[in-house]
């Protein structure tokens, strides 16, 4: 429901390609049948390297806009996909795991395998966003002071970069490995 409104109706107006809503739609209905266990948390809702100010060995959050409650292991999921130039690797995620797990001060039995299971609608999510992100900008809809030095070559490599992530991460079936979302986005 909040795809459809959120995303869907908007890109509906900018993107005509028959192929690329026939991978919008197949991948809907696959990660919709997936399980995504939910566990509610408050939540800053956009963590990101851009987020975080470290200043004298002290971090600190900014950026509250999307401020709400959200699923536990969806916004882990969105970190293991978002934060850094590269995916975590299984190292990675194992440390951040144990670390979170140890911070929050309990054992959530599972954890990992709960948040393997929102990591490929996550990765969706961050698609979608995208590239209606880039639309916003093409459309003039973001306010310049926010756009200004926003290259649309870069947004388009970005939104690729992703694109080629939804596929490792089964969140677009590999037969569409050979779309070109440049093409479809120029």
């Amino acid at each position: 429901k909040h795809l459809k409104s959120f995303y869907i109706s908007y890109l509906m107006k900018n993107i005509d390609n028959v192929e690329f809503w026939e991978i919008v739609n197949q991948s809907m209905n696959n990660l919709s049948k997936g399980k995504g266990e939910n566990d509610k948390i408050i939540s800053q809702g956009d963590f990101s390297e851009d987020n975080v100010i470290v200043k004298d060995g002290k971090y600190t959050l900014i950026d509250f806009e999307s401020l709400g409650i959200n699923n536990r292991f969806g916004e882990i999921a969105f970190i293991f996909v978002t934060y850094g130039k590269k995916l975590f690797n299984s190292r990675q995620k194992r440390i951040f795991l144990d670390e979170y797990q140890r911070d929050i001060g309990k054992k959530i039995n599972g954890l990992d395998r709960k948040v393997e299971e929102w990591v490929p609608i996550m990765v969706f999510l961050v698609f979608l966003w995208a590239v209606k992100h880039l639309f916003r900008i093409r459309n003039k809809e973001i306010h310049s002071d926010l756009t200004n030095g926003l290259k649309i070559e870069k947004e388009i490599k970005y939104i690729s970069k992703v694109f080629k992530n939804c596929i490792k991460l089964k969140a677009i079936d590999k037969k569409y490995s050979k779309f070109n979302i440049k093409k479809v986005l120029s």
